[in-house]
């Protein structure tokens, strides 16, 4: 995939841009919304913007809605209120307020100063930093999970299925494993 142009090229094969994929899978969520009963007044409603765009379909079921060109680039899918969001993500984080990468996807987010409370319950690999110290990271997260603390003092609890690492740390650094992965800590622990 090309961050450049935003698709996937197989050999022999034409780009498939994101556009595309929520296009088509718009149509295919209508159909299916309008399949189950002729009778309903099932709708589509579309919007757009510079930044990304949705899709909604509503049918006697609920609705589904696709939305693009998220944070990081991530789609996410809304079914009658639970949502996922699939694709890669980051962002910075200030103390005080949750911190969470929560997608099908890799994550890197960033502290904006000390004392960043982060959480990883997504699918993929993530990577928390913090330059200030005194951080926590909390992984119930199926995938690597990595704390980068340079500032020291910071706390890395994980209980999901892959490993983690706290790395960077001058002192005062302590992990928690209960997981079925790996917990490691390279120095300051």
């Amino acid at each position: 995939m090309s961050a450049r142009s935003g698709g996937a090229k197989v050999a022999g094969m034409r780009t498939v841009t994101r556009d595309v994929v929520l296009g088509v899978c718009a149509v295919s969520l209508a159909l299916l919304a309008c399949k189950k009963d002729k009778s309903s007044s099932p709708g589509v409603e579309a919007t757009g913007s510079p930044r990304g765009g949705s899709v909604t379909v509503t049918g006697d079921q609920g609705s589904i809605k696709l939305q693009g060109g998220a944070e990081g680039g991530t789609v996410s899918v809304e079914v009658d209120g639970g949502k996922v969001e699939l694709g890669n993500s980051g962002g910075d984080c200030k103390a005080g307020q949750p911190c969470v990468c929560s997608a099908m996807g890799n994550c890197t987010k960033s502290c904006a100063g000390a004392g960043c409370e982060f959480t990883a319950t997504g699918m993929g690999n993530t990577t928390f930093k913090c330059p200030d110290g005194k951080c926590t990271a909390k992984s119930t997260a199926i995938g690597n999970v990595t704390l980068d603390c340079k500032g020291g003092g910071c706390t890395l609890e994980c209980s999901g299925t892959g490993n983690c690492t706290l790395t960077g740390c001058t002192s005062g650094c302590k992990v928690k494993c209960k997981g079925v992965g790996t917990c490691n800590c390279a120095t300051g622990c």
